[in-house]
């Protein structure tokens, strides 16, 4: 009589109790090999699973089991060696009997290299101004002896007189003392055409052409009026026309504010200055969505491994080198990019080739620059 109990049937057919290879064997085993079907049964409930505990991959449309690329971008990356890594390097070095040699030349590291094409300060100031300390230079001639000390070899400058105080009067002084100055270009403070005895955009583009300016700044705050694309439509829609890049200071504008004028001008360059080196939160989220802004690197914004991760998500021209000279110096943001762990093209790109490139798309001949080579 055949065994009814779990398992049991049939002793000629291989499942009694004195052979318990067939109870025991998962029906894989007992076909002798891998059943396609069952692996992909499998693979489809691990899917699933994982799924479940993750809903939201659905609604990012993204695949479970998808593995990432190698050149797929990365929010965050860290290229110091984890602390498992440096034990098993040490751990190996023990097993070969063989010492590190101290008295030998070390190679110099892949990445400690300097820019090989020309460098440029893009945002720094002459002219006294409010808040200068006894004895901080301020003239041209010291921003060019200083520029030539570190090695920068050309410039982008605004006066501090348009940026705190009357901003005709300050960009009139600053075509005056950079006429003599080489590979300087030229940064005009910008009002708003709507307002009282205000010039048009027009008018106000035209002068810029006949300068050769090379960008417009706007101090909202300290001049009192609106950065909103309903109140400075016509000069954001001229600007665009012509590729002029908006220079706006971080301490006297909002994220949300850049934000609404990206993308009412898309095509309107937007260059940030002044982030504080927080502001990481508030900046990918912006940069993710506005093609158009670029974040200017400043003392005030050097966040820890900030340009291997930046340039790691968004290429090497959305961060651009501008000390903020005379309030810091060029010197200790020049070394933060250079031992940067990032290949020399993108040092480049930082360092000088970005705001090239970007002042070479204005529309008119930019006095005192050179235009980076496509």
């Amino acid at each position: 009589m055949p065994d009814e109990r779990p398992g049991g049937g049939d002793p000629s057919a291989g499942g009694g109790p004195g052979d318990d290879s067939g109870a025991d064997a998962s029906p894989r085993d007992r076909s002798g090999g891998d059943d396609p079907a069952d692996e992909a049964t499998e693979d489809d409930s691990g899917a699933e699973l994982r799924r479940a505990e993750h809903p939201w991959l659905d609604a990012l449309g993204v695949d479970p089991d998808r593995e990432p690329s190698d050149d797929e971008p990365i929010a965050r990356r860290d290229p110091r060696p984890h602390s498992s890594d440096i034990a098993d390097n040490q751990r190996t070095i023990q097993a070969s009997g063989s010492s590190i040699d101290d008295s030998q030349e070390r190679p110099r590291p892949e990445f400690a290299t300097f820019a090989r094409s020309p460098i440029i300060d893009a945002f720094c100031a002459v002219g006294p101004y409010r808040t200068r300390a006894p004895g901080t230079p301020y003239e041209i001639d010291d921003l060019l002896a200083e520029h030539e000390r570190l090695g920068i070899s050309g410039r982008l400058c605004l006066h501090a007189e348009a940026r705190d105080g009357v901003p005709d009067e300050g960009n009139l002084a600053l075509t005056r003392l950079t006429s003599y100055a080489p590979r300087t270009g030229l940064i005009w403070t910008a009002l708003p055409p709507r307002r009282f005895g205000g010039a048009s955009a027009e008018r106000l583009l035209s002068d810029a052409q006949a300068a050769g300016v090379a960008m417009f700044a706007m101090f909202p705050t300290d001049q009192g009026h609106h950065l909103a694309p309903w109140a400075n439509g016509d000069l954001y829609r001229a600007m665009e026309s012509v590729r002029l890049p908006l220079l706006l200071d971080l301490r006297q504008a909002t994220y949300d504010q850049v934000h609404e004028i990206a993308t009412a001008h898309p095509k309107l360059p937007i260059v940030l200055w002044n982030a504080f080196y927080m502001d990481e939160r508030k900046q990918v989220p912006l940069l993710d969505a506005c093609p158009n802004v670029r974040i200017g690197l400043a003392t005030v914004f050097i966040p820890t491994w900030g340009i291997e991760q930046y340039t790691a998500r968004y290429g090497p021209d959305r961060l651009i080198f501008g000390s903020n000279w005379p309030a810091q110096s060029p010197g200790p943001l020049l070394t933060y990019v250079q031992y940067a762990e990032v290949r020399d093209h993108i040092k480049d790109a930082i360092l000088g080739d970005t705001i090239r490139r970007l002042v070479g798309e204005v529309r008119w001949p930019v006095r005192g620059f050179e235009v980076a080579p496509v």
